[in-house]
């Protein structure tokens, strides 16, 4: 993929992510192709990139939307991210705790786990 929405999507993903996240991991390239470009295109470039809201606050968005659907492989990458945006281990906590009364307490619980692992691996 080499389009400017490509491109732009790779480098907003990879302010948030890091260079060393793959969306397709372990996928076969040309299988998962037409997904890597939507995701990349859509997500990244069409509304990570938006304005309105800066990297730190779409980052806590994420963690409080993966919370709430319970993707812990997804949430572990995006605490990550969201570490590198800007945001403390507080505010991350803040959003976990909220959490809780939306998503439940048994949800927060293991987000505060995996959030804990996450900020142990970091060093933080």
């Amino acid at each position: 993929m080499s389009s400017e929405r490509y491109e732009r999507g790779t480098r907003v993903r990879e302010e948030v992510l890091g260079q060393e996240y793959s969306p397709t991991e372990g996928a076969d390239a040309k299988l998962i192709a037409a997904y890597d470009a939507m995701s990349t295109e859509v997500a990244w470039a069409d509304v990570w990139s938006r304005p309105e809201l800066p990297l730190k606050t779409r980052s806590l968005l994420a963690i409080a939307f993966l919370a709430a659907l319970d993707r812990r492989e997804q949430l572990r990458v995006h605490v990550k991210g969201a570490i590198r945006t800007g945001n403390s281990k507080v505010e991350i906590a803040e959003v976990l705790m909220q959490s809780a009364i939306y998503c439940g307490f048994p949800v927060a619980s293991n987000c505060f786990k995996l959030a804990q692992e996450v900020f142990d691996e970091m060093g933080i």
